[in-house]
């Protein structure tokens, strides 16, 4: 078993503090109630002409689930000398390197967000890059709430034969139908065995929004599958007192969202945390969440 990391909660919280407030900026460019495949048109054209495409390929391997969310903002490149510096060293190593790179990362974010950036002058394949990893890292936080699986699990599923996994998937990501081999043959084999029942149910998954019920709670729990993923809810859960406030600070919780109060919010992380059944791909190595206040680590 991998020793734990252990992360400062500070410096976890600045970082969450900076990029949450963009997570209703993404939502804005994707309607996820809306038939289809949820993008709005700008950002739908905007993609074809970077082309911008062949993302679900990655729903293949569920390490990927870890991987895109580091080369969002890192090359390959860096992320394999990243990876081989990491496996060279201690837990304690590790942790220190972890929390040296997010405050590294938080403090890009920052200067980004204090400057008014010019569009052109912004590197048209590192933009590239940014979005195609980041669509199935965002596709995957909406499985979760959909399905209450990834994306991940639903396409290994599909490929071993379930179809009702094979519909589910192709309704939180559209382009799987096109992109996954196994989906593509499977959509092919319906057509050529005249299964007309089957074909009628695929183009109605085609066109089903990616969830079904509209939550002013969307933010929150996109949050909570963050987390979730990164292995961190268990430790971010211990004191529900200042998730809270973490959620408040970033509006994403509170301020007109739902009622703020402590008991909501508990119920709310414990059903989410509840549902969170069947295993789903996340990271392997403990994180342990170290308050500044306190010398001990929480679990």
């Amino acid at each position: 078993m991998l020793d734990p990391l252990v992360i400062s909660r500070a410096v976890l919280d600045r970082h969450l503090e900076t990029v949450l407030p963009l997570v209703s900026e993404v939502l804005s460019y994707i309607k996820v109630y809306t038939p289809g495949d949820g993008f709005v048109p700008r950002i739908r054209e905007g993609m074809k002409r970077a082309n911008i495409q062949g993302w679900a390929k990655l729903y293949l391997d569920p390490s990927n689930a870890m991987k895109t969310q580091l080369l969002m903002v890192m090359s390959p490149q860096q992320f394999n000398e990243f990876n081989q510096e990491l496996l060279a060293m201690t837990a304690g190593e590790q942790s220190a390197y972890l929390e040296e790179f997010i405050q590294e990362n938080t403090d890009v974010l920052v200067a980004d967000n204090d400057e008014d950036i010019d569009p052109s002058e912004l590197n048209p394949q590192q933009v590239a890059q940014f979005w195609y990893f980041a669509m199935p890292t965002f596709y995957n936080s909406l499985s979760y709430i959909a399905h209450r699986k990834s994306i991940y699990q639903l396409v290994a599923e599909a490929i071993g034969g379930n179809d009702e996994s094979f519909l589910k998937a192709i309704q939180v990501d559209k382009s799987t139908l096109a992109e996954i081999p196994y989906f593509v043959e499977r959509n092919r084999r319906a057509a050529d065995e005249g299964d007309i029942n089957f074909l009628r149910q695929i183009n109605t998954y085609r066109q089903k929004p990616i969830l079904q019920t509209k939550t002013k709670l969307l933010p929150l729990v996109m949050l909570l599958s963050y987390l979730y993923q990164m292995n961190l809810l268990d430790a971010y859960s211990l004191d529900m007192e200042k998730l809270l406030r973490l959620c408040e600070r970033t509006g994403i919780y509170g301020n007109g969202q739902e009622v703020a109060d402590l008991e909501s919010f508990k119920k709310v992380v414990r059903q989410f945390m509840k549902q969170q059944q069947i295993p789903v791909p996340r990271s392997s190595q403990k994180i342990l969440v170290k308050d500044a206040c306190s010398s001990k680590s929480r679990p």
